[in-house]
Parts: structure tokens; sequence; C-alpha cells
């Protein structure tokens, strides 16, 4: 048996020890944290010995029957991994097409700059190039992901890559990521037909999305967002729409508010608000105190959240992919000239050009800095020693590269925010998970 990855907080005299990945969380006595600190160096048995020689009979014997209620918590077998082991050499199976560098809207937060908005569309021969590069033959599930910019600016396109597809009877799931202000009756229609899963920007409600998200004109989006939205709902095709908002330092005011209208929209279950972008425009960023309050309001509002959470712990204790999009490995993008990025994101930083459909060899070179957090435990041993490295291996690579992470040690946002709330939920409120002081 060999000590967990366990969380240690103290503060004002209480000694807080517990798990995220799945969350116990206890307050220990001090014979206990002795115990816990001898662990990380000994072995149980050489521990135990050290302890029943130090202490009283009675006092040992009341440590040991406290032990046998978490043992299972804090020790794991000797071949018990702390961290979800990803396949790197794994083959393509989803392709993000950038099929328009334009977009109709002009949000304040937009990480993207103009020079890069002046180039033009993805014609269907590299679409089609792509999709005969990558899938192969008709015995996987692909899946394509349309985004721009606006996608719905090329809807030509995607009709033309629906009748490909259709015509080399390959089995695909199609996605799109739109902000929705260009869907009609025909796009709807088309949406519906081929099965898309749609994800619409919105940031919550009124007040934060017309904060951002605007036309050129300076119009707020949300009444036709909000529109479009209701009208999926009404086709009955809600299930298959996700919304995706943006909360900023000037929109977190109105998180509760946002949560409240994102569940007001009856039928459709898979929602989330994530702060700003680390690379987008300056003056948005959030500090400690944003992250605590966004985190506290996804915990207390978010539907899907609650209903998903016991199978995401259920993945984690077997050490599961989940939450992981494979950037670089099975999921990239190819942008609007053909160059290959890990992530939509990255497009036009030369700096994450994996490849090109004009001179492609395969395996595709997965950036150092990239690989380097799908491989946390391996290149680095404080993240091995973590509590957060099965956190930190999930969510967002992108946001972790544009965050630094690997520079910094940690991602600071996730850490902070998780032993802040530890503080302040658990000890002050004297909230315990355990009852007793084990």
């Amino acid at each position: 048996m060999k000590l967990r990855n366990l969380m240690y907080i103290q503060e004002k005299g209480i000694r807080i020890i517990g798990l995220l990945t799945p969350p116990f969380f206890c307050r220990v006595s001090d014979i206990m944290s002795e115990f816990i600190q001898l662990c990380e160096v000994n072995n149980i048995e050489n521990s135990m010995v050290i302890l029943k020689e130090k202490y009283p009979l009675s006092v040992f014997q009341e440590f040991q029957q406290r032990l046998n209620k978490v043992k299972d918590k804090f020790f794991v077998d000797d071949t018990y991994k702390e961290y979800i082991q990803i396949d790197l050499s794994q083959k393509v199976s989803t392709l993000t097409l950038n099929v328009t560098r334009k977009c109709n809207l002009k949000c304040s937060y937009c990480f993207e700059d103009s020079e890069y908005r002046k180039l033009e569309d993805m014609s269907f021969d590299i679409a089609k190039k792509a999709i005969d590069t990558f899938f192969t033959d008709n015995s996987t599930d692909w899946v394509i992901i349309f985004t721009g910019g606006e996608p719905l600016l090329n809807f030509k396109l995607l009709k033309q890559v629906a009748a490909y597809i259709n015509s080399k009877e390959l089995k695909v799931e199609y996605r799109i990521k739109t902000n929705a202000t260009l869907i009609n009756n025909e796009k709807t229609d088309f949406l519906i037909r081929n099965n898309f899963k749609i994800q619409i920007s919105l940031d919550g409600n009124k007040e934060a999305h017309d904060t951002h998200r605007k036309f050129t004109n300076g119009k707020g989006s949300f009444a036709i967002v909000d529109k479009v939205i209701k009208n999926f709902i009404a086709n009955g095709y809600g299930s298959l729409v996700s919304l995706s908002g943006t909360l900023t330092n000037q929109t977190i005011q109105y998180v509760d508010n946002c949560y409240n209208h994102l569940n007001s929209y009856v039928g459709i279950y898979n929602y989330s608000l994530k702060p700003v972008m680390p690379n987008s425009h300056e003056g948005y960023a959030f500090d400690l105190k944003d992250y605590r309050k966004s985190y506290i309001a996804n915990l207390k509002h978010n539907r899907y959240l609650k209903e998903v959470q016991s199978k995401v712990f259920e993945k984690i204790t077997k050490k599961e992919i989940y939450n992981v999009c494979g950037i670089g490995i099975w999921n990239i993008t190819i942008d609007v000239d053909g160059k290959i990025y890990p992530c939509y994101r990255m497009c036009g930083n030369e700096e994450y050009v994996i490849g090109s459909l004009d001179s492609l060899t395969l395996p595709l070179n997965l950036p150092q800095d990239l690989k380097k957090i799908y491989c946390l435990e391996e290149n680095n041993e404080q993240c091995s020693k973590c509590y957060l490295i099965d956190i930190c291996k999930t969510g967002c690579y992108t946001d972790k590269l544009m965050y630094k992470c690997m520079e910094q040690q940690c991602f600071q946002p996730t850490k902070l925010v998780i032993e802040d709330l530890i503080k302040k939920e658990f000890i002050d409120k004297k909230i315990y998970l355990s009852l007793d002081i084990v």
C-alpha cells in the first residue's frame, strides 16, 4: 500500500487533509497528521511502529480505529497511478475545420486580432483534402467540427462537406460552434437534418451577453441568440444544443442571474460559463475573487454539472480518459489555408503549426510544451505528487499553454481557487465531510 497524493490545508490551528478525485475531506488529529507525514518517507508498517513506541497504548489503539475509517481513502495499491495515462500515438479521429476567419460580430474580448480576420474563407478543395487525408475508412466514427470566425458565413462549404461525406458513406458526427446570429429557417433545417451538435455562444443573461457580444454597429446580439435557442427547443432539438459563455471581470457581477437564465432553457442540459481566455484583449481578466465567485456559482447552479458529476468521478477513479479534447493527437485543426494546428485557437500562431496539407508528413509533430502537459507525471516531479494532477490533465489544454503552466509549475488559478474554497467553506464555516476528527 502507498500514500495517495493528498491535499494538505492548515488554517487557524485546523488541519484538513483530503482528496479531489473523488472528493473527500476530513479534519485530522495530531497523531493522524504525524502518521501521514511519516508515510511520506516510510511504508505503513514502519510508520505504525514509530507511533506505537511514541504514544500511550490507549491513544495508539484509538488512532488505529480512526485510521480504519479513512485508510481506503488515503492509501492505494502500489500499482495504482494517480494520473490518467494518455496514448500519444492515437490516430486522428476529429477534424476541426476553421472554415472562415471572418465574423459578423465584434466581441470586445475576442482573442483574434484584426490582421488575422482579414483573410478569407476555406475552399472546398482544402476541406476535401483534409477529409481524404485523415478519414481513411468507414469503420471509424469520425467527427467534424466547424468553427471560425463565424462558420455560418461560409454556409456553402458546410453544405458541400455534408454532401461529400454522404457520397463517401462515412460515419461522421457533425458539430458546429456558432454565435447563432445568422441562423434562419434554411440553416435550422440543414443543421437538424444532418444531426449537428450545436454549440451556441451565450454569455448568460442579457446584461452579461450584451456587454461584450455585439455587432459591428455596437448593438447587442442577445435578443437574436435567445430567439434561435428557443426555436431549437420548440423543434425538439434542445438535447443536441449546448451553450458556452464567457465571464469577464465586468460580467462576473451577473453570474447568478446568468445561471438562472441558462437554467430557464428547458430541454438544454449542457452549458458552461468560463473565465475569459488569457490571450484575449487586456482589461477583462479575473482575479482570485472572480475565480472563486465563478467556481461557487457553477457548483451552486449548474444542473448539468450535478447530473454528470458522479459519472465523472467514477471515470477518474477508474483512470479512464474524460474531458480531454486530445488537441494535436486525435483532434486537429485545419486552418483556411491548409495549415494544421493542434487547436483552432492557435490558428495564425506560427509557433504552433504542426503540418500542412500541401506537404504532409505523418505522424504529426506535437509541440514540446503541449506534450509536456499530456505527460505531466513524466516531466515534473512536483506535478506527479500533486493532488491536482488529474484535474490538470483534463480541461482545455490551450488554456494551459496560454497560462504558461509549465513555466509557472502549476495551473495557479485552479490551485488557488480550490485551496481558498476549502479554507472559507470548510474551515471558516466548520463544515467537514467527515464529522469526526480522524
